[in-house]
């Protein structure tokens, strides 16, 4: 990965893309797999966080997303954070997401 492609902030500890992850169809897909999701479950979900209320919907209830994401991460996050930040991710596979959500 060039550092081209990359903003960094002054103490290189955040990484910002130049390049987009997900295009704009891949983007509406999630949306309109999340809408339909909301419209199953009987809304979004408001009650995950306490102190910072917001609507939102977990990645285990979108299935087609949870795969796309899997696909990224495994071409394109995992080595891009490994390159970048090799002491914490010496093995690109290893990243996990832990919760991961659409707001």
């Amino acid at each position: 990965f060039a550092d081209a492609d990359f903003m960094l902030s002054p103490d290189d500890n955040v990484c910002v893309s130049r390049m987009a992850m997900f295009s704009a169809e891949e983007c509406a897909a999630v949306i309109a797999e999340a809408e339909a999701a909301a419209l199953a479950d009987g809304g979004w979900s408001t009650t995950r966080h306490k102190l910072h209320p917001a609507a939102d919907m977990p990645l285990s209830r979108l299935p087609n997303t949870c795969k796309r994401l899997g696909e990224e991460m495994v071409a394109s996050l995992g080595p891009l954070l490994s390159a970048r930040y090799p002491s914490l991710l010496p093995d690109p596979l290893a990243l996990l997401p832990v919760d991961a959500f659409i707001v």
